[in-house]
């Protein structure tokens, strides 16, 4: 399996002639990764932190003695995104497609996200938050 991974701003491989359908001129079995810190739709630019934070998970990294979220010391949304989700999203749509011209859009603030389910589930079954304290009592 062939894999093209762009991580470029929304638009620049377009620009560079490099966008995914030239791509896909050259070899139409290949698949496109476009890995982008909000996706295709969203041209903002951001780092690691931002994207903790707009995933939501940036709560859950409480190193500060005051209980504030602090910055993990490594890029988190780099490793939730890139290795992991990107990876299977590779697979998945190898495996799930029938057709040879597969383009896939990554964000890395959508990825991260899904790392935050077990604070959410918490919160949704009334429990004790280690990130948040004692959630009220849902009547």
């Amino acid at each position: 399996m062939d894999v093209f991974l762009e991580s470029f701003r929304p638009g620049v491989m377009e620009r560079l002639g490099l966008g995914p359908s030239e791509i896909h001129k050259v070899n139409p079995k290949i698949v496109y990764v476009r890995l982008s810190g909000y996706g295709q739709a969203d041209k903002a630019a951001g780092h690691d932190a931002n994207y903790l934070a707009k995933s939501g998970i940036m709560t859950q990294f409480r190193f500060n003695p005051d209980g504030k979220p602090g910055l993990p010391g490594n890029v988190v949304a780099d490793y939730c995104n890139g290795s992991l989700a990107t990876f299977v999203q590779i697979l998945a749509a190898k495996k799930l497609s029938n057709r040879d011209y597969v383009v896939i859009d990554s964000s890395m603030t959508h990825n991260t996200a899904y790392y935050s389910q077990p604070e959410l589930l918490a919160i949704s079954d009334n429990k004790f938050s280690p990130y948040l304290g004692k959630i009220a009592e849902l009547e």
